[in-house]
């Protein structure tokens, strides 16, 4: 099996780069260039998947309410806005 699992998940470098993309996507210091460099190391070493799940534990740790029952249905909200745009419905 490729891509992350449980015995090849996230490691330093993937929550390097993933606090990274968040720090070069802000909106009021949008950065393509630091966020070339990082797609850039991904591309090299295939750790995309790894970096997505080191992303995801970024935002639960800065936002732990995320995982509350409210939080997971405000998740479940944007998911179904998103689903309802890509299908053209909203």
């Amino acid at each position: 099996m490729t891509g992350p699992t449980i015995s090849n998940g996230p490691e330093p470098v993937d929550a390097r780069r993933a606090v990274a993309l968040v720090k070069f996507t802000a909106p009021t210091r949008f950065d393509p260039a630091g966020i070339n460099s990082v797609f850039e190391e991904l591309s090299e070493d295939g750790r995309t998947g790894q970096t997505l799940l080191a992303m995801c534990a970024v935002l639960h740790g800065y936002q732990p309410h995320l995982g509350t029952d409210a939080g997971l249905q405000a998740l479940q909200n944007v998911i179904e806005n998103h689903r309802l745009r890509e299908l053209g419905e909203q």
